[in-house]
């Protein structure tokens, strides 16, 4: 049964893998103009400010109970059906900001079509 259930946790993240690779636009591009492309190729990611790249790396899924987060170097982010949320910056007690350019606390990524 233990052997079943760790196959069956495998298979589930392979899956959620398949479907996460493509472009993310922000919901609102009146907020910034930043795009996420995943590829599954070498699990790359790559962030964009309008055409120019401003970072690249390997991307991590973290399953955790019914969530999935999607790890992107020093980025964290709930990945959920076709959409990433990232959490821009923080409050007074835990200081951060992953996006300066976005004034919007939670980013809204878009899986595109």
């Amino acid at each position: 049964m233990k052997y079943i259930l760790i196959i069956f946790s495998f298979l589930l993240i392979g899956c959620a893998n398949n479907k996460i690779s493509g472009i993310y636009l922000i919901s609102d591009n009146k907020i910034c103009n930043e795009s996420i492309k995943i590829e599954l190729k070498k699990d790359s990611f790559f962030i964009y400010e309008g055409v120019n790249l401003k970072g690249k790396g390997i991307y991590k899924l973290i399953e955790d109970n019914s969530n999935t987060y999607l790890q992107m170097n020093s980025i964290e982010g709930l990945y959920k059906r076709d959409s990433i949320i990232i959490q821009n910056y923080g409050n007074s007690m835990n200081e951060f900001v992953l996006f300066s350019e976005c004034d919007a606390k939670y980013l809204y990524f878009i899986k595109q079509q």
